[in-house]
């Protein structure tokens, strides 16, 4: 059975973004293990004395941020439970560009915008 359309995006996504943190001097770990209940993160990434968990996400032009709201509140409950010992971060790539929102207790602040070139998957 081959993988579905949306779980070949998200995986080209997270490649895309930990090769992008790569070359930003991060040691980057991708996280494979996708089971209810098992941590919401793709990415961890270290730099010095900075931690990044990181959720990526993938849509299409017709979507709209509104459609992460529950990944935002879910992100946002985890900062506020004190558990994750680091930054938690959501990069969504839309329109050609990755958008890093930096999530808080309240929500999501839009941190930065990156044009990240395509990471092609070497196995395909």
């Amino acid at each position: 059975m081959s993988p579905s359309y949306e779980y070949q995006n998200n995986r080209i996504a997270e490649y895309a973004v930990r090769e992008y943190l790569k070359g930003q001097d991060y040691h980057v770990v991708r996280i494979t293990e996708r089971r209810p209940g098992s941590i919401p993160f793709n990415l961890i990434a270290w730099r010095f004395d900075e931690l990044i968990f990181i959720k990526v996400k993938s849509i299409r032009r017709d979507l709209t941020r509104k459609c992460f709201r529950r990944e935002i509140i879910e992100l946002s409950e985890l900062f506020r439970s004190n558990t994750i010992p680091g930054l938690i971060q959501l990069w969504v790539f839309e329109d050609s560009a990755y958008k890093a929102y930096q999530i808080h207790a309240g929500g999501a602040v839009r941190i930065g915008e990156y044009k990240i070139r395509e990471y092609k998957d070497v196995r395909s």
